[in-house]
């Protein structure tokens, strides 16, 4: 839910300086392709299958959410600090910045869990691996950003 209200948040803030932004497209959905990468099975389908989650499986979609939301908390810190001249853009950037910090503190938690279950260095290696996959996909996600912004300036 809290994801879904920042895109509100940050589009209606957009929408109020006069940006329509149109959809994003498939190809700056780094999180689906990163969960397709790894070795839980869609987790979309199998809820409408009604089918269980293994513990592997949820470790592994905890780890892709921290990963995002690193970086989601890394880019917010640099916007809010670049936002010092517009204090409306930046109370809404450090409202989401707040929630991010509270998700990478939860999502920590849930990775201390599953230490447990498996053993430190099984986690260790999933988030090494779903990292490395991440950074594979910078290149990609920043050549289509890069497409989306021009098309959405013209």
């Amino acid at each position: 839910m809290d994801e879904s209200r920042h895109a509100f948040l940050l589009l209606r803030r957009m929408q109020e300086f006069g940006f329509n932004l149109p959809r994003v497209p498939q190809a700056l959905d780094r999180l689906e392709t990163l969960s397709e990468r790894s070795r839980a099975r869609d987790f979309k389908q199998v809820y409408a299958d009604r089918g269980p989650a293994g513990d592997a499986e949820v470790m592994e979609f905890m780890t892709i959410a921290l990963i995002a939301e690193h970086d989601a908390a890394t880019k917010l810190h640099a916007n809010y600090d670049a936002l010092a001249g517009d204090p409306g853009t930046q109370a809404v950037v450090g409202a989401i910045r707040q929630d991010e910090a509270r998700h990478i503190a939860y999502l920590n938690t849930w990775l201390e869990r599953f230490e447990q279950r498996f053993s430190r260095r099984a986690v260790v290696a999933a988030r090494e691996r779903l990292e490395a996959t991440y950074e594979e996909l910078h290149g990609l996600y920043y050549g289509a950003l890069q497409e989306y912004l021009e098309r959405a300036a013209n």
